[in-house]
């Protein structure tokens, strides 16, 4: 929430809707060379005060995407642009009419949206399919990513610039610096780039654009303006490393250890490692690491995974994989970077040059080597990860890809080859394609392979929205360095949304929606099918709320769950509401419940799955009671009956997150966390399970790799370690809380940059 929603192109009309004005040629803004800096303090009287800051080129006129599109923004935004040699400076001043309701906190980096945000967006090749992305708040907390065509915001992307921000009587003023180094673009003399200017100012739902961007119109940088002027600039010499040391000491059970369960213990588990970064041609990324930093520092959020058929997905975290992940991506996702587990040293190729992008990953992983028993030959191996992505630019908008991936452990492999495309069809429809190749052996020497296929079409605009979807995946296809929860299917679905915008005092719009989708195997067999209506509704303060429900069918065969002897075929009806709102400022509310009919996956040892009565929730509080400080509060509620009413279990997890922060670099929080499942014997293969997690970390972060954490993190579950005749197991117990896990660590890194 509070980022930009995808926008679109500079051409006629494209949909029914209220008239819209001819739109005139993109407009454009030349850059001046400045002589020094511009400063901040020159514009708290909302002006530029300064001889340096009166020469800086001025952009206004913002307009409106939403809620109102095509109407003048409800408030007045200044933008001031200016570069050195070194730096691309932007400021914005802000005019509020009611300054004491603009939203403005001091959170973490990247924890911004819910505040009065300002953005550009750079798009660096001038060819409308990605640019580089910068906001912050009112006091200039950062907030970065990569705006992919077609795929939307990558907020995984970082880089070190500069900002800062300051609140006054008629509004705010954010002054940011750029660095060219942190850019990447093409080694000419003369620059030419895109540009987007973008204000959000959420008690009003409002996102306002320079120059206009449509909703009517698919796509985002097809609408940019144009940013010239600037003249003879170079990332320069930009070579960069990144040394750093962890330091932990821990105790932690160990279930699978000679005798039984057993304590590991370690009072200075130290690593150290370093990564180093080289920029070729301007465009060109080469990354290389020897023992790399994985650790991650930040928890999971919490995830229902009691009762859950296929692999949960959690995303990645440790950041030597998130830069330029939107370069590896796909419609069949073949590159799931936690499947990579403790690599030893790797090496990463990124960036484009004349319409062609490219990447390409080099890595081991220490873990399935290590994992293995003593007499196991492959004890102590590595395994070993290859990636290569390539992509072509062709025509407006349109691409052409091919994508290699490879696995190797021991003489076990899997081999992926994939091409793909997507094509800009008009100013509201666009097209993807994807064809997939794969041939594995695994450990015990099984030869598999075969082929999966994706293609969807998709309209996007103000009032109509679509996705047509066909994907089938083979019984022997296989993606060990991906994430293809289910094989062996033929997956056809449609959605189709309408919005109607009355766009009122209150009522911003409604609308109805229809999603439709049958999964078959590749025999033909009918699996599952669905129909899912809806309506929303979204209301003026930040207020949103809707009602869904399915009819369906769900059919498990013998294949699918050990023991079964024949197919069995569930419904899968079920009715539900959400809400989401910050109509008072200090206060997010999410809330999500539905009820209907489920199935018991963990049936007691033996006996097939079952009908169940399925209730789920999800409530998620975010109180900003001060400024620096900010409170998280989610409950995830799972319940599972038998039709005769008896509890079969539930699951309930809460998490609680406090974060104080000091000044924009140094930080302080505390997350809590209790999972509780109760289950009934004889009815499910679940136990009674409790678990407690405490967590500590004190944060100071100059930039995204310049950095020191000291955190402490410790575990309980409703275990007792017993030891009988040499020997050692673990019970449950009621009450009895067994602290399995704790650590105490610091973490330092430090960026050098040349």
């Amino acid at each position: 929430q509070g980022v930009p929603a995808a926008a679109p192109a500079p051409r006629a009309q494209a949909e029914p809707g209220p008239a819209v004005p001819p739109r005139p040629p993109r407009p454009s803004v030349q850059v001046p060379l400045l002589e020094a800096p511009p400063r901040l303090e020159a514009f708290l009287d909302m002006h530029p005060g300064g001889e340096v800051e009166a020469q800086m080129a001025r952009v206004d006129g913002f307009v409106q995407r939403e809620p109102e599109d095509g109407k003048p923004a409800s408030q007045k935004t200044d933008v001031y642009l200016g570069y050195d040699r070194d730096n691309l400076y932007v400021v914005f001043v802000a005019f509020d009419d009611e300054p004491h309701k603009m939203r403005a906190s001091l959170p973490q980096r990247e924890n911004v949206f819910g505040d009065e945000t300002v953005e550009i967006q750079l798009d660096t090749y001038l060819d409308q399919r990605q640019a580089f992305s910068f906001l912050t708040n009112p006091f200039g907390v950062q907030w970065d990513a990569m705006w992919i065509e077609g795929q939307g915001f990558d907020g995984s992307f970082d880089t070190v610039w500069h900002s800062t921000g300051r609140l006054t009587e008629s509004g705010y003023v954010v002054w940011m610096a750029i660095p060219f180094k942190s850019l990447r673009f093409a080694p000419l003399a003369q620059q030419e780039w895109g540009v987007l200017l973008v204000r959000d100012i959420p008690r009003n739902n409002e996102t306002s654009f320079w120059p206009p961007v449509s909703s009517r119109l698919e796509g985002r940088l097809n609408q940019a303006g144009r940013l010239t002027g600037l003249a003879d600039i170079s990332p320069g010499r930009n070579i960069q490393f990144i040394p750093y040391g962890t330091s932990r000491s821990f105790k932690a059970l160990e279930p699978e250890a000679a005798g039984g369960p057993d304590f590991l213990r370690d009072d200075a588990d130290t690593d150290l490692g370093v990564d180093a970064k080289l920029v070729l041609r301007d465009s060109l990324a080469l990354d290389l690491t020897l023992n790399p930093d994985f650790s991650q520092v930040e928890s999971d959020e919490p995830q229902v995974t009691v009762n859950e058929r296929f692999e949960v997905f959690f995303p990645e975290k440790r950041p030597f994989f998130l830069e330029n992940a939107s370069l590896f991506t796909t419609p069949i996702n073949l590159l799931f970077t936690r499947r990579i587990d403790d690599p030893r040293h790797g090496a990463r190729l990124t960036g484009k040059m004349r319409g062609t992008s490219l990447g390409v990953l080099l890595i081991d992983d220490e873990a399935p080597g290590r994992r293995r028993s003593d007499t196991d030959p492959l004890q102590g191996e590595d395994a070993a990860f290859g990636i290569l992505r390539l992509s072509q630019d062709v025509g407006r908008q349109s691409n052409v890809g091919l994508m290699y991936t490879q696995r190797t452990f021991g003489d076990a492999f899997n081999r992926v080859a994939s091409a793909d495309a997507r094509f800009k069809l008009n100013d509201n429809w666009s097209a993807s394609l994807q064809t997939v190749a794969t041939n594995s052996r695994l450990q015990d020497g099984t030869d598999l392979g075969g082929p999966a296929h994706s293609a969807f079409i998709d309209r996007n605009g103000r009032r109509l929205n679509t996705h047509t979807h066909y994907q089938t995946y083979s019984e022997g296809f296989r993606t060990l360095p991906g994430f293809v929860p289910r094989v062996d299917i033929r997956d056809a679905h449609n959605m189709v949304r309408y919005a109607v915008r009355p766009e009122g005092k209150r009522l911003i719009a409604w609308e109805p929606g229809l999603y439709v989708q049958r999964i078959e195997d590749t025999d033909g067999e009918r699996l599952d099918w669905n129909i899912d209506p809806s309506i929303n509704w979204e209301l003026r303060r930040q207020t949103r709320f809707g009602v869904f429900g399915r009819i369906g069918r769900e059919r498990i065969r013998p294949r699918d769950f050990p023991g079964l002897t024949e197919s069995l075929d569930f419904s899968r009806d079920f009715i539900g509401a959400w809400v989401e709102t910050r109509f008072v400022d200090p206060v997010d509310l999410e809330l999500n419940v539905q009820t209907g009919d489920g199935i018991n996956f963990v049936p007691p040892a033996g006996e097939p799955p079952g009908v169940a009565d399925r209730f789920g929730a999800r409530a998620e509080v975010v109180l900003r009671p001060l400024r620096r400080l900010r409170i998280d509060t989610s409950w995830l509620y799972t319940r599972l009956e038998a039709p005769d009413g008896g509890a079969i279990f539930s699951n309930s997890i809460v998490r609680t997150r406090w974060g104080w922060q000091f000044t924009p670099q140094f930080s302080v929080r505390t997350i809590f966390q209790y999972d509780v499942t109760d289950a009934e014997p004889g009815r499910t293969s679940l136990t009674d399970a409790k678990s407690f997690n405490a967590d500590l970390l004190f944060t100071y972060r100059a930039n995204p790799w310049t950095a020191v954490y000291l955190g402490y993190n410790s575990n309980y579950r409703n275990l007792a370690l017993l030891e009988s005749g040499g020997m050692r197991e673990l019970v449950r117990t009621d009450d009895d809380f067994l602290n399995d896990a704790r650590q105490f660590f610091v973490k330092i890194s430090y960026l050098i940059r040349l």
